[in-house]
């Protein structure tokens, strides 16, 4: 189990911002001067009127009790946001790590192979959420074997035709607009080798449709320029 979480400063100073005011700052040692303060100035007062010392004294103990509730009352509403509260928030801006496997395949042009993507509306790298973002030799080849596995089933090419290598890793962080926080990227590029796929610029393999780009092309693609420029710059400079 992977126990190392990343967190972007700029959410954690957000998030302590957002929460100062539900943890708790209260300083008995303070209160306690305060009402020792009050019943010297309670004293002082009767001594200056004979006779009035009790109603002296009995204003002074209201003030006090209605002071010590009040901030008891204080107290147990701040202490809802307990310290677990706090980790539990903290650890969930790492939460924001998003881990996936991307397939760099390349045909006998050296054209990459992309997927399109609907729910970005793109052209992306064929890509599979990882397992986990642990690193070492058993949890490479854990996840070797489901992106192999994943690729023959999504382009229906054999197992045994399928030459699988991880090249490369990387974190990245990026800006998301929609949910206003950085998130965290841990890809794995692994290089594809295959034959079984044709060589037409766009094709259909059990209704996904593929096409075969230049990279250079990929570079200039407006959209990929705004959503996908870091990877395909990975790739350009690390893969291929």
């Amino acid at each position: 189990m992977n126990d190392i979480i990343r967190i972007n400063k700029k959410d954690l100073k957000l998030l302590l911002e957002q929460k100062r005011n539900s943890i708790v700052t209260f300083s008995f040692k303070n209160i306690l001067a305060d009402i020792f303060t009050l019943l010297s100035l309670v004293i002082a007062l009767s001594q200056m009127e004979p006779g009035t010392q009790w109603f002296y004294v009995l204003f002074a103990a209201v003030i006090v009790c209605f002071g010590l509730m009040v901030c008891s009352v204080s107290f147990s509403v701040k202490n809802k946001y307990s310290s677990q509260q706090l980790y539990t928030d903290i650890t969930g801006i790492g939460l924001n790590e998003h881990m996936f496997n991307l397939l760099i395949v390349q045909n006998r042009e050296k054209k990459v192979l992309t997927i399109w993507d609907q729910r970005w509306g793109m052209w992306l790298f064929p890509y599979k959420k990882a397992i986990s973002a642990e690193e070492g030799s058993e949890a490479d080849l854990v996840e070797t074997k489901a992106v192999r596995d994943y690729f023959s089933d999504l382009t229906l090419a054999g197992r045994a035709q399928t030459e699988c290598v991880l090249k490369y890793r990387e974190y990245t962080s990026k800006y998301s607009v929609s949910d206003k926080v950085h998130k965290v990227y841990y890809h794995r590029f692994f290089q594809i080798n295959s034959d079984a796929l044709p060589e037409t610029e766009e094709f259909e393999i059990s209704g996904n449709r593929f096409r075969w780009w230049n990279i250079g092309d990929l570079e200039v693609d407006p959209k990929t320029r705004v959503n996908n420029a870091e990877i395909v710059a990975t790739v350009k400079n690390r893969i291929l």
